[in-house]
């Protein structure tokens, strides 16, 4: 008798007190002993959660960085610089020879000399032509020969221009034999140098010189969250810098394959480009923002809700997910500390199950 009564002692104990291996700490009571195995959850502060935290790197402007290519094909005559010179835009970086180039300078002078003398000769027949001295077919063929050569005028200026040389360049290439010289566009760092001397290059070819320019990016993240209003930003690099950043656009476009989209930042110094890290949003104090289970939030009427326990009973509280993995959600409004159905689909199943209980008996 004796042993009984201490063994139904210890099944009560047992019962009664809570599993050590829970996860989720205790099970509130529910109307139907189905609704008691979903586990109620404390709703956790969202601040400094992983589901808000962007991978990020920093991306160099256009401008960080020069090649220069041949436009034509080149010779190379001299070099001037070396690799990690520092060089200044405008400065000679090489002399060369452009055959092609040389040959459309060649045409633009002659077809200049052409229609100066041209335009003389029009001038005289027409200045005859009022004494009646001279044939209409003479002065049409003046205006032809103009014409002509006006048009090579043209032609020799597009080749000219192609390669980034002006009329007056062009009169200079031929005072100088033929030779021109490469410049530096940006003031920076000779990373490469590609131009033996004596080497002739293609036009499209590989570039001849790169020119690195010091200069700070912009941080470009991918980001599967919406934006909460009135959010900060922090950039935290791989060595753990913290820099504060400013929003500046979000991609319209999203990402088919994972959902996320490109979010664009500008940081308050300088970071260099190249550098990789991440992006964490941080809340704005004073809202209701909390992180649950994802199995927590359930739809109703096309809105996101959960299930809350209060001092009154269970309530269905609206919120808006700001965003969701496997496991987590982060939402609004919601404050944090809140109980919640860790299942809201177990939990609307165990309650369903109980009405039926109740009303089979």
């Amino acid at each position: 008798m004796r042993t009984r009564l201490a063994t139904t002692i210890l099944l009560l104990a047992l019962s009664g007190c809570p599993r050590a291996d829970d996860p989720f700490g205790e099970r509130e009571p529910g109307p139907g002993p189905a609704s008691q195995s979903v586990p109620w959850v404390a709703a956790r502060d969202a601040a400094g959660h992983p589901l808000l935290e962007i991978p990020a790197a920093v991306v160099a402007p256009a401008s960080a960085e020069a090649t220069i290519s041949p436009p034509a094909t080149t010779r190379i005559l001299q070099v001037f610089v070396q690799v990690g010179d520092e060089v200044r835009a405008g400065q000679p970086l090489a002399e060369v020879v452009m055959p092609e180039i040389l040959e459309a300078a060649g045409r633009l002078a002659a077809a200049e000399i052409r229609i100066e003398a041209q335009s003389r000769r029009r001038e005289q027949l027409l200045g005859l032509r009022e004494h009646g001295l001279v044939r209409t077919a003479d002065l049409a063929e003046a205006e032809a020969a103009l014409a002509e050569a006006r048009a090579e005028r043209v032609a020799a200026l597009a080749v000219l221009g192609s390669a980034g040389i002006s009329g007056a360049d062009a009169r200079k290439l031929l005072a100088r034999e033929g030779a021109t010289t490469l410049e530096s566009p940006i003031d920076g760092v000779v990373l490469s140098v590609d131009a033996p001397l004596g080497s002739v290059h293609e036009a499209g070819s590989s570039p001849l010189f790169r020119i690195g320019a010091a200069s700070t990016g912009r941080i470009v993240g991918r980001a599967s969250a919406s934006i909460p209003e009135n959010a900060t930003f922090v950039w935290i690099g791989s060595d753990g810098t913290e820099v504060s950043l400013s929003l500046r656009a979000s991609s319209p476009l999203i990402d088919p394959r994972d959902g996320t989209r490109e979010v664009f930042f500008d940081p308050e110094v300088p970071l260099r480009p190249g550098l990789t890290g991440k992006v964490q949003i941080r809340l704005p104090k004073g809202t209701a923002y909390a992180a649950v289970p994802a199995r927590a939030v359930f739809l109703r009427d096309g809105e996101a809700r959960v299930f809350a326990l209060e001092a009154a009973g269970v309530r269905e509280v609206p919120v808006r997910v700001v965003t969701a993995s496997g496991t987590d959600a982060v939402v609004k409004g919601l404050v944090p500390g809140a109980r919640v159905a860790s299942d809201a689909g177990r939990y609307a199943a165990s309650q369903a199950e109980a009405e039926g209980e109740v009303g089979h008996e």
